[in-house]
């Protein structure tokens, strides 16, 4: 190995975890976006 391989990422903070999301507005698909970046 050369040294220059990456780590893989680390998993987000909310890996695993289900959200359900019966929002219509727009403050809940907001949260929902934000959970689904930490991995939820």
């Amino acid at each position: 190995m050369n040294g220059n391989a990456i780590d893989p990422p680390a998993p987000g903070l909310l890996t695993g975890t289900r959200i359900l999301d019966f929002t219509q507005y727009l403050a809940g698909p907001t949260a929902t976006r934000l959970l689904a970046e930490l991995g939820a």
